[in-house]
């Protein structure tokens, strides 16, 4: 959501690190100066960061044909999205398969993941495609909502479970702002992508209340609308209590929603739960910023939450957003999940270094290698406009802080996983680029009501534009909704 709070421009550089790690900050806190200035490492033969060719072949598999009418209304509207579907690949020129997807054989090319992931017309454009970011993925999900508004079906939402785990055994929700109306137009769009969640309801609009079922936890990075609407709008449906992990800032915020008065007091924390109402709906559970300890909101992973900033009020208050580190303990694997944030060079409170430090110790040891960071506008939206959001040449400069960090753990640290990887092949092309094999899946992206232009393929080709001369080798990929990705 807009913070609806003017930005102001800041002569303030990113903030230098805290010994031990002040060796980092040198180069980090030059990384947005760089980006605003002509960049001498422009490489005319410098890899697309759409360039695919990194991903396993099997990033987009063929789903199932059979369409099973059990998870829709009728029969018919399966069919009927299939037909539409079909129809849609015909006209853009894709080979079709037996599902109405695009062949996987058609996705094997160079920027073919983040070219059709990056031109959504619609839910059904997303709805069903399945993408694999790596080898041994670890996570699944499924993007209920990735929108920034003001679409309000298409707003912040995610599930996502370990891989050898079952829907029915964890189900972790990553915001809350689309529910039940997204999930019954997935099912109704491409019911074979939610084919592994034991749905065996007879209409979409029943499993999606399934669906909405299975959700054992939440964990919200900050309580605006559009990411926590559904959650609030299904609170009387709740058929047991669910934790909702944030900030102390957070938790107070949704205290004012679940007062009484804007909403009724369906969310109690632990300590004021009453014999007369021992099990309220939701249970807020603290997620310490201060300290990032970690918490498991579901058996098997593991959260460590980090204070970031989301813009200034009106009376000078900078507004808190968190980005969370999101772990399998049985894999030591995880990703870095961010909610609304905004550039570091532009912020009254940076914090986002803090953040990228930690990132890149994790990458250097090769325990992460997806990050979701959100991009709301185009680069011509005003600097007062921007409402503590990011823009591609803002998104560019944050990810240059952290391809810094990782350069100087390259070069004063001999012993990560990733320098010995890089050390066996010395003469890559890819050596140079310090986020070869970062995935980064662009998030939250406003929709246009005033020009009807997609945001999402301007976002896509400006981002490819900018790390021409940024040089940071990763792969950056616009998410749609309905999507089902495994990393």
């Amino acid at each position: 959501m807009d913070a609806r709070q003017p930005q102001r421009r800041s002569s303030r550089q990113l903030p230098r690190p805290a010994t031990p790690d002040s060796v980092l900050s040198g180069r980090a806190t030059g990384a947005t100066e760089q980006l605003r200035s002509s960049n001498d490492r422009l490489r005319s033969t410098a890899p697309s960061p759409f360039d695919t060719s990194s991903l396993p072949a099997e990033s987009r598999r063929k789903t199932p044909g059979a369409t099973p009418a059990r998870r829709t209304a009728s029969s018919d509207v399966s069919l009927s999205a299939r037909a539409k579907r079909t129809a849609r690949t015909a006209k853009d020129g894709l080979p079709s398969s037996s599902s109405g997807m695009p062949s996987p054989a058609h996705s094997t090319g160079p920027s073919q993941i983040s070219t059709i992931a990056s031109s959504s017309k619609g839910i059904e454009h997303g709805a069903g495609k399945r993408i694999r970011l790596n080898d041994n993925p670890t996570f699944d999900m499924l993007v209920i909502g990735c929108g920034g508004g003001p679409l309000e079906s298409n707003l912040s939402a995610y599930l996502v479970k370990q891989r050898n785990k079952a829907w029915t055994e964890q189900c972790l929700a990553l915001e809350a702002g689309s529910g039940m109306g997204a999930m019954q137009n997935i099912l109704n769009d491409a019911p074979e992508a939610l084919d592994d969640f034991g749905l065996q309801e007879s209409t979409a609009q029943a499993a999606a209340g399934k669906m909405l079922d299975l959700i054992q936890a939440f964990v919200i990075t900050h309580a605006h609308l559009d990411h926590i609407s559904a959650l609030v709008l299904a609170a009387g449906s709740a058929p047991r209590s669910k934790r909702i992990w944030g900030s102390p800032t957070t938790l107070s915020h949704m205290t004012d929603i679940f007062s009484g008065r804007v909403w009724p007091k369906l969310a109690l924390s632990e300590s004021d739960i009453t014999p007369s109402f021992p099990n309220p709906p939701y249970i807020y559970a603290t997620a310490d910023v201060n300290t990032s300890a970690p918490f498991t909101p579901v058996d098997g992973i593991e959260v460590c939450a980090h204070a970031i900033s989301h813009g200034t009020s009106l009376d000078g208050t900078v507004y808190d957003s968190t980005a969370v580190f999101v772990t399998s303990l049985e894999h030591d694997q995880g990703f870095l999940f961010f909610g609304d944030v905004e550039s570091d060079a532009i912020s009254r409170s940076p914090r986002n270094a803090a953040v990228w430090r930690k990132a890149a110790r994790k990458i250097a040891d090769e325990q992460l290698a997806t990050i979701f960071l959100e991009c709301s506008y185009g680069d011509d939206r005003p600097m007062p406009q921007l409402f503590g959001h990011l823009k591609p040449s803002h998104l560019i400069g944050e990810l240059q802080v952290l391809a810094d960090f990782l350069r100087e753990l390259d070069h004063t640290e001999h012993r990560t996983k990733r320098r010995r990887r890089r050390d066996a092949h010395p003469n890559s092309p890819l050596s140079d680029l310090p986020l070869h094999g970062l995935t980064v899946c662009v998030i939250h992206v406003k929709d246009d009501i005033e020009h009807g232009v997609d945001l999402r393929e301007v976002i896509r080709r400006e981002l490819a534009e900018l790390d021409k001369s940024a040089q940071l080798g990763c792969t950056f990929l616009v998410l749609e909704q309905g999507m089902r990705l495994e990393f």
